[in-house]
This record gives C-alpha cells, structure tokens and sequence, in this order.
C-alpha cells in the first residue's frame, strides 16, 4: 500500500466524488466525464443552437437505467446553453414524478407564469410591437417609430395610447395573429387578453388549469385545461408562441417513465396527442429531450417512438471511467498520485460490483476515499462500502413492498421458515391454494463475489426439490452486477429482481402475480368467485398475525427507545457538568467568493419566502399592503404552509452552515489546514447537501405569488442552493491551493 502523505494537505484531502445521488444537485463547476452520450447529446443540441431563428426543431431520447446519469447530462447540456447569454432560447428542466400530463403541465405553467410573471406578457408584447411597427412603416413620417418598435426601444402598447393609434385595429389584428399560430381560437383570445391588465389576472388562472371566470367565458374561453389531451396541447400551444416570438425554446422532460408506467397508463387518445406534442416541437422549431429508462420509450406505440429517432443510450461507467473522473478533478497531479487512493485495479472492481452505475460508483467512491486515510484502497473496503450503502433501511424498505403485495393476495404465508435439506432460510413462503403449491421469496443482500451467486444458486435447488409445484422469486436489496444475472436467471427460472426505490412495488407485484400465475387456476388471484370468502378468511388471518407482529416489534422499539434515551440522557448532563459557560466567538470574514455564494442563497430566500410581510399584508400592514394583499384564503392553503415551513427551514440550515464555515476559516487562517481539518468541511457540506435534499424545495416558489414585483428576478431556491455546499468547499479549497 502507498503513502500519499508526502502530498500538499489541500489535494491529499480533496474528495472530488459527492456524497449525494448524481445529477440531483448539478455543479457546472464540477468534474464532468466527457462519455460518448455526453458527446453526443452535446453535439445534438449544438447543432440546434446553430440554426438560424427557431429553426428545425428535435426531440432526443436518452435512455438508461435508474442511477446510470440521465439526470446529469439533462442538466450539463441545459448548463452549456445557457452559457451563452446571446441566444434568445427558453430552457426548462421539469421532472414528471408520479404524476399524469395535467400535473406536468402545471409544472410547466407554474415555471412560466408565476415564476417568470413577465415573460409570456412580453412576447405578446414583442408580437404586437411587430403588427404595430409594420402598419407604420407605411408612413414616412413613423418609419422612426417603427424602427424603435421592431429594435424593443418602445412599447407597442404606449406607441398606441400616446399617438392616438386605433387600438381596436391593432388588437383585433393580434387576435387573429395568435390565434393562427397557436391554431387555437381560446389561445388566441387569452394570449392576446395578457395585454389588457383588468383581464391579466383572470388569463393566468386559466392558463394554470383553473375554470376560466366569467370575464373569460363572455369572450368565448370555455374549456378548462384539466385533462391530459388538452394540457399536452397547450404545452405545445407555448412552444408556438415563443417561435413566432423569435425564440429557441429547449423543454427537458425527466423520468417519463414515472407518467408513462403509471398503473392507470395514459391511453390510446392521450398517447395521439403525446405524439402530436412531439410534432408540434419540430415543427415549431423547438427541442424535446424525453430521458426515461428504456422500456418508457419502448412501451410507447411505433407511431410515437417513430417521432423521437435514435435515442441516446447511457452505458455503465468503465474502470478507465472512474479513474478519469478522479484524476480529472486532481490537476496538475500525474501518476500515480492523481488516482489516490484508488489504484487502476480497485477503480475497476468498484466499475465491477455496482455495474457501472454512475450514481453508486460516485457515492460509494466518496465513502471510500473518506475510509481510505492515507492507505490505498484494497477490494476488502470496496466490498465493506458497498454492504454499508445499502443498509437496514433499503431492507425494510424491500420487506414493506413484498408484505403488502403478498398480505393483500389473500394467501396464507410463513416469515422466515427454513425448507429443505440442508435447510435454506426462505424469507416468505406462500401457500397457493390447495395442492400443495407454493411461492418462495428470498431477499440477498449485494451479491459481490462467485461464493454469494453459488450458495443463491445452491438455495434455488434445495427449494425446487419440495414436493409439490414451486416458484421461486430472487430479490436483491443491494448491488446486483451483470455478470452474475444469466446464471441466476437459469437458477431460478426468471431474472432476479434488484431494488429500486422508484419502481419495486410494481415490479414485485407483477413478478408475483406471475409466479402465482404459472403455479395453475387457483393460483390466478381473483379469478374465481368460488373461494371469496376463504379468500376474506385468509386476509383476516394474515392481518391479525400482522398486527401480532406490529405490536411485538412496537414494543420492542419502545424499549429500545427508553435505552437510548436514558444514554442521551447521561451524555446531556455529562456535557453539561463540562462545557464552558458560552461557545468562543470565532468569526472571520469570509472570502468574497464564499461570500458571495451565501448572500446569492439568502436573496433567493429573501425574495421568495418572505412570510412576514405575507402575513403583515393579510392584515392591511405594509406600505404595499393595498396593491398587493394577502387574504386569509390564500394563507390557508396547503401549498402555501407547506412553503412558508420549507422557506423556514432552510434560512435556519443556511445560517447555521454560515456559522459553521465562517468558524472553520476563522481556525483555518492561522496555518495550512489538516486534513482533519479538511474532513471537518467535507462533513459541514454533506451536512448540508444531505438536509438539502430530504426538503421539498421547490414549493417554496409558490410563494413568489405573494411578494410583488420586483426591481430584477432573484434566482431560484434550487439553483442558488442546491449545489451550494459542493460549491463553498471548491472555493475555500482553491483558497488554501499551492500557488505555482
């Protein structure tokens, strides 16, 4: 093993891997491996940007396994456009979640009106300007104006007003314009109504899914964009608006599977006009990047899937790719030193055991440089991290989903019995109906070596050879490399079914069911009428035996509880008796680069999350209180409670990892950081990404509703605080970097 101790403190202690999932907090600054997908999807969109005006439109597939990085390249291309401010181009990142087509298309509306109120207004207006510049170009006397209209120096609307212009023209003329290009009369009028500030209010509302009012109704507004056809269109009608506006717009639309594998799957109307949305992108000059794992993509119907093209496949990172990505982020480092604590070996096996998946090979490869301490990594602590990674919780986690599946079945089953000689642990085993038949599931941790797929190999024989029909499913909690899944696959009779937070539920239910399935007619659930009621008597029996359970497990939880209470406890009054009467005043003034980060955090917070002076409003309290009120309604909501708590929250986190940086530097200035010391800020920034990412963050931009305009638009919560501890530490780190 080698010593790295002989290397400058900052770089022997830096840990270019993140401590959280991939892709959920992007750093631009960050190290970006640049892998053929990378290239190719950076080159697609290049191609894009090049056109003159909107152009041709596109869409691209990306597709690939959870955790294999479509997250990241979605944000790393969506990062290198908007790097070039000279481009008139819309971007949107939207993640579909479990959601349906109306709920991503509030999504979308929600980014446009409330948290851009300006932006569609403003191309109404650019629209308009045009109608008004080319009816005065007809004089020589306005030809001036209308050169000041077509260059954005003067508002159409004020060019009407003072030079006594026949505004009823101009507007009916609007009118028609957009609703040609939206091809939608209702748009057509809404759009144009955005001009006139007694209607603005009732369009928006409309617009974000709401009944339109009467004011709307009397001017032919009549549907509500409360199904899915209609908000696919309408998510098609703003790509047509910003074209004719002169602009490139680039939607990114993540997790599709999470709205195309949903349980009440759109259907066949709702997929025409998914295809539809798909054509109007092209057509209008925009570009659609739909990343989703492959059967999303494969499950649509060829007419849609013949729309998209080629997709863009994420292949699994190579030994070679993590090394790259190590000593990318080390430079000015040659070898061996770049690659510390890894070896081109270890890097490889870690590629191995999690099967390339990006995600695991960054979290996992944090964990380990931590673990490492100025030894070289060795394949034993690859193995160690990865057992540590997928912990008690990803297990309780598996038994709650096989549970309910198998509890709600109606089939009487056993935990933990042993079957078999020798006798095998069988984690559920499940009576299915009355022949004797029986489905096994057994659970296996991460399968990291020929010994662990043999003795899984080994179990499948022993509980094959019960008397009677048998099926047996594998399911694997932790890391599951492709090496060993064709041998488990013959084992078993169906490939093994490897955990994943987004998806097991479904994935089990269907792999039981169709177990149960081939085990013969009683085993189909609820296909015969004839045994409802042992079928009732069965559930009955495994809910009391469930609740038996429950009850044990509650008190042994409350005893556990009482124990580790009393040791908090003792160590409360132990520090108590020894702490000093008050913390030491250290504080220093950060850099201005580090700075500049947490004031950016805090005016996003500031704008966004003003609670206060929401609430003094709904009082009548506040110079602005008249002009911008806030009812008692409106305060009530949910959403809006669920802000306000959020935007508390993290102005508490936000302060305390100020204090806690501000304290480390304080204690850094007087010599060159330990890498302790260096450990001591990796923990204060994974602290804070970790606390960052279990928050609903982006419900805090309800909130914007509700501060009135402002003199410039804030950034947003999530791109002032979302990468903010990987960025502080980059800084303080090129702080204390030997100057050459």
């Amino acid at each position: 093993m080698s010593d790295i101790g002989h290397l400058p403190e900052g770089i022997a202690a830096a840990n270019p891997f993140m401590s959280v999932a991939l892709g959920s907090h992007y750093d631009p600054e960050g190290v970006t491996i640049p892998t053929k997908a990378i290239q190719d999807a950076s080159t697609t969109v290049g191609e894009y940007l090049t056109l003159p005006g909107p152009g041709q439109g596109h869409v691209l597939a990306v597709i690939g396994d959870h955790g294999m990085g479509k997250t990241y390249l979605a944000r790393h291309v969506l990062s290198l456009v908007k790097r070039q401010p000279d481009l008139q181009i819309r971007t949107m990142y939207l993640v579909a979640r479990d959601q349906t087509f109306v709920e991503l298309y509030q999504d979308f509306a929600e980014e446009l009106l409330v948290q851009s109120p300006r932006e569609i207004p403003n191309l109404v207006r650019r629209i308009y300007a045009r109608i008004v510049a080319d009816s005065l170009r007809e004089s020589e006397l306005t030809a001036r104006l209308a050169t000041e209209l077509d260059s954005g120096n003067l508002d159409p609307v004020d060019v009407v007003e003072r030079y006594g212009l026949r505004e009823s023209r101009y507007h009916r003329e609007l009118q028609q314009r957009l609703e040609a290009v939206t091809d939608n009369p209702e748009f057509g009028v809404a759009f144009a109504l955005l001009l006139r500030p007694a209607f603005e209010p009732s369009v928006r509302e409309w617009l974000r899914g709401h009944t339109p009012d009467p004011l709307l109704r009397e001017r032919g507004i009549q549907q509500t964009l409360d199904t899915e056809t209609r908000a696919l269109e309408a998510m098609g009608v703003f790509t047509l608006l910003y074209s004719h506006a002169g602009f490139k717009f680039l939607l990114v639309v993540d997790e599709l599977e999470q709205i195309l594998r949903r349980r009440d799957r759109p259907d066949t109307a709702v997929l025409s006009a998914f295809q539809q949305l798909l054509e109007v992108f092209v057509q209008a000059g925009g570009f659609l990047m739909l990343a989703g794992v492959p059967e999303a993509i494969s499950s649509l119907t060829p007419a849609v899937r013949g729309r998209i093209g080629q997709p863009i496949v994420m292949k699994p990172f190579t030994g070679d790719d993590v090394a790259t990505f190590f000593k990318t982020a080390r430079p000015g480092l040659s070898e061996p030193d770049a690659l510390a604590p890894f070896t081109p070996a270890t890097a490889a096996y870690l590629a191995e055991l999690v099967g390339g998946n990006p995600r695991a090979v960054v979290m996992l490869g944090y964990k380990l440089v931590q673990a490492a301490r100025g030894v070289d990594v060795t394949p034993a602590m690859v193995r160690e991290a990865v057992r540590e990674h997928f912990n008690f919780d990803v297990l309780r986690s598996v038994n709650r989903e096989v549970a309910s599946t198998v509890s709600a079945s109606g089939w009487p089953y056993e935990v933990g019995l042993r079957v078999g000689q020798p006798s095998v642990l069988v984690d559920y085993w499940i009576s299915i109906g009355d022949e004797g038949a029986h489905c096994a599931v057994l659970i296996a941790d991460s399968i990291l070596g020929d010994e662990d797929a043999r003795r899984l190999r080994d179990a499948a024989a022993t509980i094959s050879a019960e008397p009677g029909p048998t099926e047996v499913i594998l399911v694997v909690s932790g890391v599951l490399p492709p090496r060993w899944v064709p041998e488990l696959a013959q084992a078993f009779g169906r490939n093994p079914l490897a955990y994943d937070r987004t998806s097991f539920g479904d994935d089990f239910q269907i792999a039981f069911k169709a177990a149960v399935d081939r085990l013969g007619p009683l085993g189909r659930i609820g296909a015969e009428d004839t045994v409802s009621h042992s079928r009732i008597a069965r559930q009955q029996a495994n809910m009391y035996r469930l609740l038996g359970q429950t009850a044990n497990r509650l008190e042994g939880l409350r005893a556990q509880s009482d124990r580790q209470w009393a040791t908090v406890s003792q160590v409360l009054a132990d520090l108590a008796a020894t702490a000093p009467a008050r913390l030491p005043d250290v504080t220093a003034v950060l850099p201005a680069e580090v700075e500049a980060l947490f004031t950016r955090a805090d005016e996003a917070l500031h704008l966004t999350v003003d609670t206060e002076s929401v609430i003094r409003r709904a009082f009548g309290l506040g110079t602005d209180a008249s002009q911008f009120p806030s009812t008692a309604n409106q305060l009530g909501q949910t959403v809006i409670q669920r802000a306000a708590g959020t935007g508390w929250l993290l102005r508490t986190m936000l302060s305390a990892f100020r204090e806690a940086v501000g304290q480390w530097y304080a204690e850094a200035l007087n010599r060159e950081p330990t890498s302790e010391q260096w450990e001591s800020l990796d923990g204060h920034c994974e602290t804070f990404a970790l606390l960052y990412e279990q928050l609903p963050v982006l419900s805090v931009e309800a909130l914007r509703d509700f501060t009135g305009p402002v003199e410039r638009q804030p950034p947003t919560v999530s791109d002032a605080m979302g990468a903010l501890g990987s960025r502080v530490r980059r800084k303080l780190r090129s702080q204390f970097e030997p100057r050459g």
